[in-house]
């Protein structure tokens, strides 16, 4: 198993505050049939939203693809993927939503493979309940809280709580060391379910047109209802603007698996292509929204948060070096980076000037190690032997699998390496530990 690349553990790094339910740089496939192979490789390939369609034939004793893979078969092999990635850096976000037609009111049995590593609607309810509880998300390291503008909180007592709210992906794998959820959608055969407790019910993940733009009027996205939207593309052309509307791009059924490569490589936020070169400080292009990295010496317009919202932003017109930044932006004003494709693009649109600008997003503590802020521990520290690093296991780098199981559409796919560029570069060797037990 290659570790990942450069790229995505940027983006990792980028997102440790925000919630999963906006996390929505994650590239996902309907699949109409899929064997245990074929699963493998589109994990391997970088797909992280899987959607399923299975159906429970006459006289059998499991749902089961088209061509005959049960339901128990997937999740036996799914289980050995996550098992076999259970370290800091591949350890991925993963959706999965099973559409289950016909059978038994509860898919428990089926899916028990899963069992260890699945987050539950039980659980959720429960850190909703008691935000500031020690084992919910305010009582949690400060590096995976999730930011409080992404829902709403209520005081109940000497308790804060919330209907709508989301862990972060950091806290879901290392305070419960759970990788999956489950997301279920039956048709009007199977009846009442009895996995409310242990699968989240099928609008969890909703589907929602092209174009369908999130009015990002309010500041802040908890004010909204854009949580956990997805729509369905074609291919990698229609990537950027369904991300760029703050929606996790789906590919449709009748992709070949040519196009898996580029359609993943489209889904990377915020490096894409041959980023991050040399440079250590990144900025964006407000003409294309893609982001660089650049010497953290040269000169350039620093990105200025407006009173911590997450949509409000300000372009000084005063240049200065990286360094700089923070008190270019000055007052109530905070040197900063767009932590979602959806920031990014009401950034970009916060400026008719266009060009090279500033976000806080650096790797100044240690080469190939993004950040957000100057003073951020990298997530990777040396291990006192010369020419090996090994992957520590702080809160800061973790990321949660969310299965979305939903049996619809799938087709082969191959394996395909990244460049060497966005890898892990030289001849050091790298050391996982794994996720604790």
């Amino acid at each position: 198993m290659q570790p990942p690349d450069l790229q995505t553990l940027a983006s990792r790094s980028l997102t440790l505050t925000i919630p999963i339910s906006y996390t929505n740089a994650l590239p996902g496939i309907n699949l109409t049939d899929c064997t245990p192979l074929q699963l493998t490789h589109l994990l391997t390939l970088g797909f992280r939203r899987l959607i399923l369609t299975l159906a429970y034939p006459a006289g059998a004793s499991d749902w089961a693809t088209p061509s005959g893979t049960s339901l128990s078969s997937l999740s036996t092999t799914l289980s050995t993927y996550l098992h076999t990635t259970q370290t800091t850096l591949t350890a991925s976000l993963i959706y999965l939503t099973l559409h289950l037609q016909g059978g038994p009111p509860s898919a428990e049995g089926s899916l028990e493979p899963l069992g260890e590593y699945i987050y539950t609607p039980r659980t959720l309810r429960a850190e909703r309940h008691n935000l500031n509880g020690a084992r919910s998300w305010f009582g949690a390291r400060a590096d995976v809280r999730p930011e409080r503008g992404y829902f709403t909180i209520t005081e109940e007592g000497s308790g804060l709580q919330t209907e709508n709210g989301w862990p972060t992906e950091g806290f879901v794998l290392l305070q419960h060391r759970r990788r999956v959820v489950v997301d279920i959608t039956r048709d009007g055969d199977v009846g009442s379910s009895d996995d409310s407790d242990d699968f989240f019910a099928g609008e969890t993940i909703h589907m929602v047109q092209p174009g369908e733009c999130f009015d990002a009027s309010t500041a802040w996205p908890g004010r909204g209802n854009n949580t956990f939207a997805a729509a369905a593309v074609d291919g990698a052309g229609e990537v950027a603007g369904v991300m760029n509307c703050g929606i996790a791009p789906i590919l449709a059924p009748s992709a070949s698996s040519g196009e898996y490569e580029a359609f993943i490589d489209a889904s990377r936020f915020p490096f894409s292509g041959d980023e991050p070169e040399e440079g250590r400080c990144a900025v964006v292009d407000t003409s294309t929204g893609k982001w660089h990295a650049k010497s953290c010496e040269e000169r350039y317009r620093p990105a200025c948060r407006v009173n911590g919202g997450a949509y409000t932003w300000t372009i000084p017109a005063r240049e200065g070096s990286y360094s700089q930044s923070q008190d270019i932006c000055g007052g109530n004003n905070k040197f900063a980076a767009p932590r979602t494709p959806l920031e990014n693009r009401h950034l970009i649109n916060s400026t008719a000037t266009k060009g090279y600008v500033w976000v806080d997003f650096n790797s100044l503590g240690e080469e190939e190690c993004w950040i957000v802020g100057r003073d951020t521990k990298c997530p990777f520290t040396q291990t006192g032997h010369e020419g090996e690093r090994r992957v520590v296991v702080p809160i800061v780098s973790a990321v949660v699998v969310f299965v979305v199981a939903a049996l619809m559409l799938c087709v082969k796919s191959r394996r395909s390496r990244k460049s060497k560029r966005r890898r892990r570069k030289g001849g050091d060797r790298i050391e996982y530990e794994g996720v604790p037990a």
